[in-house]
């Protein structure tokens, strides 16, 4: 089965690695930028846009930005849904979204590509660049389980552990979900370490304390050493452009368990609170 991805980015460009690597022959590739190419290796087609995915791939994933990334990719000029009224083949493809979007977005978009005979789930990721790289990554499902089982090729590439959370949408109710605890406990830790700093205790003795307690996680341990690490001048503007783009990624996440909290129609004061908070705690780099 031929497989597709679309979107190069921070997660993207290594699962796109992965399916080069270990694709039983070349799949098609596609990001709007041209660069994004450059630091992959091996075997593969670059697709001029999406539709060229839709007319010759079985299995294609989609790892953009946002939401609006996401329905530029299907409905947009060159999109899969152009591409899927041009495809000769009498199969239709399964398609997999990444990120982290709008349930409103999975379910308009799975009914605008089931009218052209195609298959979406909804399939964000958890573990970041470096379990990418190592095909280590954690997916959440949602769909029905015959889409799931013919999208496993394809996740088994760059997922070692596929959790199928639900129907349509489930997935991403559960990525939103471990994002708001993501955000939390990074929020929390980046004021405990401002705390200690002001009160003259040395930060890494937290990370000792939390790693023996179990409160330290193995990304939340990079996270802190990151911002430490960080200590002449070109090192701290780097590092703020970083926790903006955090911030960003953080606001864009949490907007979405606001959005499952309002679809519930229960209250959601922490959520909104961490994503208030998150910014102006974690751009405070002094």
């Amino acid at each position: 089965m031929r497989m597709g991805f679309i979107g190069l980015g921070n997660i993207g460009l290594p699962i796109a690695q992965r399916i080069v690597s270990m694709g039983d022959q070349p799949p098609m590739l596609f990001d709007v930028a041209a660069s994004a190419y450059d630091p992959l290796s091996g075997k593969f087609d670059k697709a001029q846009n999406a539709a060229a995915l839709a007319q010759n791939c079985e299995l294609i994933g989609i790892c953009v930005r946002n939401g609006e990334d996401c329905e530029n990719v299907v409905s947009g000029p060159g999109g899969l849904l152009e591409g899927l009224s041009q495809r000769k083949r009498p199969d239709a493809p399964f398609i997999a979204i990444h990120s982290t979007v709008p349930f409103s977005l999975i379910d308009r978009l799975s009914h605008s590509l089931a009218s052209q005979g195609a298959t979406l789930i909804d399939a964000a990721v958890t573990g970041g660049p470096w379990n990418a790289e190592e095909g280590q990554l954690v997916v959440m499902v949602g769909g029905e389980a015959a889409a799931v089982d013919s999208l496993r090729p394809m996740l088994d590439c760059y997922c070692n552990k596929i959790i199928h959370a639900g129907p349509l949408g489930a997935g991403m109710k559960l990525k939103a979900a471990n994002n708001l605890v993501t955000y939390a406990e990074l929020l929390a830790a980046v004021e405990a370490v401002r705390l200690l700093m002001t009160g003259g205790v040395a930060p890494e003795k937290l990370i000792d304390v939390m790693e023996t307690n179990g409160n330290l996680t193995p990304s939340m341990r990079a996270y802190l050493v990151s911002r430490e690490g960080a200590t002449t001048s070109e090192q701290r503007e780097k590092l703020l452009a970083v926790q903006s783009a955090l911030a960003s990624l953080a606001e864009k996440d949490l907007s979405v368990a606001l959005e499952f909290a309002e679809m519930q129609e229960i209250p959601a004061a922490f959520t909104e609170s961490v994503k208030a908070l998150f910014r102006p705690a974690v751009e405070r780099i002094d």
